[in-house]
């Protein structure tokens, strides 16, 4: 499966085991016990949730464990150099990934995808640790990369 993002066909409706050409050559006269059940109502998810499906998991997976080695170094440029490395990765991993399957993913996913990988590491923390970027910032993409970026990729 491909990390990049792609838009899915609509599910059908089914009607008690029955997809709605089974349902329709079966003849209209469908009992109403028949109808199609109602489903729950979707929860909209949170901007850091909506953030973090921006960005690969294995990125996330392996950035969280590494940033935390940090402790056991006194080299003050580590998470510097860990979020450098974390921020590479995102695009080498939509490459590497979609290169199989000779799909092609375009400069915006590319673009979109790492920006939402650092607006998710500045919002779990100070990627940046000897300098200080004003929270400002990392909070502004956090609010409009979601929703830009779904929109963008759609």
């Amino acid at each position: 499966m491909s990390l990049a993002i792609r838009t899915l066909p609509r599910p059908r409706v089914v009607t008690i085991g029955r997809t709605e050409p089974e349902a329709a050559a079966a003849g209209a006269g469908v009992p109403p016990a028949a109808a199609p059940v109602a489903r729950p109502p979707i929860l909209s998810d949170s901007q850091l949730e909506r953030l973090t499906k921006l960005v690969p998991a294995d990125v996330i997976a392996l950035y969280i464990p590494a940033l935390s080695l940090g402790a056991f170094t006194a080299w003050p440029y580590y998470a510097l150099a860990v979020t450098i490395g974390a921020t590479a990765l995102v695009p080498t991993l939509l490459y590497l990934d979609a290169r199989p399957s000779k799909e092609r993913v375009s400069l915006v996913q590319y673009a979109v995808r790492t920006l939402g990988f650092l607006s998710w590491a500045f919002a779990i923390g100070q990627p940046l640790a000897p300098y200080q970027v004003s929270p400002v910032i990392p909070a502004l993409i956090g609010l409009v990369l979601p929703v830009l970026g779904e929109r963008l990729i759609d």
